[in-house]
């Protein structure tokens, strides 16, 4: 074995002891010569300065905050210089010659990727179907067994990979916290037709879950059934995911996952435009403080992980397909763990302290507050959004201390944790334009309030993504007005103001007629 073929990579988070175990016995190791070791300490509360000490010639990376196995698995891969990775949780011990032959294996049999047998039932799950996923959490398991399924996905915690095939992937898929990673990355490389496999005759020594001790039972049920939700929603058809939805709801109604203490707020970023997401990096990125404060990018560009060197800290989702703005969202939010989580366009001009100056404003029953946005030229694009008895939106251009309004300007604003769990995330039929009104609606019709304030102010270039579908954003305009009267306003309502809406809806065929 070359010695800088290999480099090892090991997720920590509060389980210094069992670390220093791994460490000792995999530096004892002669035939791994100068193979490369990381560390990636998940923000433990622990310090590991002892152990840094007594191994200088490993290099530890020590994160700000715990965002999970795929975010630190990256933070490592991003790192290495070994033509294979080996990924590592602390709970995992292997003796020298296993190592030797997992590669061995790997390179005889052109694997792109293998874990070593685990003996683990719960580590010997098939890569997750519908049928698995219903086998597993419903009745159904008194009856059918999922053991003969295959494949099996590969063990996050002791999995051997290429460097040069998970780059091509993107690296590990950051939407997932904790839970689904792999059996996310089992699936990527069964779908690309690339060979792996579980390694029957290589048996490790993993104690498993030693970190997830310190979770309480209901956090886990909590991420790892919004973890799945996730994974069908990248994954299955429409219609499974309408039944996963079902099985999920038995065992949790969270919409988001867990809030963390430590983080104040998540931002979420929706992209399509590699050059637009650049520009917005360049200019906001420093304005987050990153200890505090998440910034989930969304986007659908595909050379997007050349920037997760340059821009470490942030959590990047890559979306195959552009699905729309209220999708794209969603999927940010899912991921988000802040006790705020917001959304900001990806054509804004930020401040520094912008979110902090909105956080006061977040009393009993306020679901969001949105700054002033202005337009490129200085004008204000709104200060809170209204929508008239014919359906219409109405503006308020004028700059107050705080403005209550019915709905909110999705280019910049914060929302509350609880209303979105109480509400639910934005509407997904919408795809873009209005979802943001029927939202705000929503806050409004369950008794919360939306706020905008000048406290502070964003600018927003306006239209970097649509100015090239005039005729499609016609046609959205149309087909979500009428969605969002349906949904948002009564019969009686509709009775009352039938000739206003009438006209007003006609208006938007007109300008979907027009267009070009």
């Amino acid at each position: 074995m070359e010695q800088s073929s290999l480099s090892i990579i090991i997720i920590h988070w509060n389980t210094p002891e069992l670390l220093r175990e791994q460490l000792a016995q995999l530096m004892s190791f002669s035939s791994l010569g100068t193979a490369e070791v990381i560390v990636v300490d998940n923000a433990s509360g622990t310090s590991l300065a002892p152990l840094v000490e007594e191994w200088k010639n490993l290099r530890f990376i020590k994160l700000k905050r715990n965002e999970g196995f795929a975010f630190a698995a990256n933070q490592g891969f991003l790192n290495a210089h070994g033509e294979w990775l080996l990924f590592l949780n602390p709970d995992t011990f292997f003796e020298e010659e296993q190592i030797t032959e997992l590669l061995k294996v790997a390179e005889k049999e052109h694997l792109t990727a293998c874990s070593p047998h685990d003996s683990s039932p719960n580590y010997q799950k098939p890569v997750p179907t519908l049928l698995s996923l219903l086998i597993e959490f419903t009745p159904l398991h008194r009856v059918f067994s999922t053991e003969s399924l295959q494949p099996k996905t590969l063990v996050g915690g002791h999995l051997l990979i290429k460097k040069k095939v998970l780059e091509n992937l993107g690296g590990w898929d950051e939407r997932f916290f904790l839970w689904f990673e792999d059996s996310d990355l089992s699936k990527q490389l069964l779908e690309r037709s690339l060979q792996f496999r579980s390694i029957s005759t290589i048996k490790t020594k993993h104690l498993g879950a030693q970190s997830f001790q310190k979770i309480t039972k209901s956090k886990k049920r909590n991420i790892f059934f919004i973890s799945m939700e996730m994974y069908g929603k990248k994954h299955f058809s429409f219609l499974a995911n309408v039944i996963l939805q079902a099985v999920k709801r038995h065992f949790t109604n969270h919409t988001l996952l867990p809030e963390d203490p430590r983080i104040t707020a998540s931002i979420v970023v929706p992209n399509v435009n590699q050059d637009i997401l650049e520009e917005f990096l360049r200019v906001n990125y420093h304005f987050f403080d990153f200890s505090h404060t998440q910034l989930i990018v969304v986007t659908s560009a595909r050379q997007y992980f050349q920037l997760k060197k340059q821009y470490p800290e942030v959590i990047f989702i890559f979306e195959e397909k552009n699905k729309g703005f209220a999708a794209t969202v969603n999927t940010g939010l899912r991921r988000a763990t802040g006790r705020y989580v917001g959304t900001v366009n990806d054509d804004t001009i930020l401040n520094e302290n912008f979110i902090h100056q909105l956080l006061p404003f977040f009393k009993e029953s306020v679901a969001s507050v949105s700054p002033v946005i202005k337009k490129m030229n200085g004008q204000i694009e709104s200060c809170g959004i209204n929508v008239a008895n014919n359906g219409r939106a109405v503006i308020n251009t004028q700059s107050t201390d705080y403005f209550i309004s019915q709905a909110f300007n999705g280019a910049c604003v914060l929302f509350a944790r609880d209303a979105l769990e109480h509400v639910g995330l934005f509407d997904e039929r919408f795809g873009s334009y209005l979802e943001d009104i029927d939202l705000g609606l929503r806050f409004t019709s369950a008794g919360f309030l939306n706020i905008a304030t000048n406290a502070t102010e964003v600018t927003h270039k306006g239209q970097q993504t649509s100015q090239k579908m005039s005729r499609k954003k016609a046609w959205l305009d149309m087909k979500n007005w009428w969605l969002v009267m349906l949904k948002n306003f009564s019969l009686v309502h509709w009775l009352r103001y039938a000739p206003q809406i009438l006209i007003e809806r006609l208006r938007n065929l007109s300008g979907y007629i027009k267009s070009r």
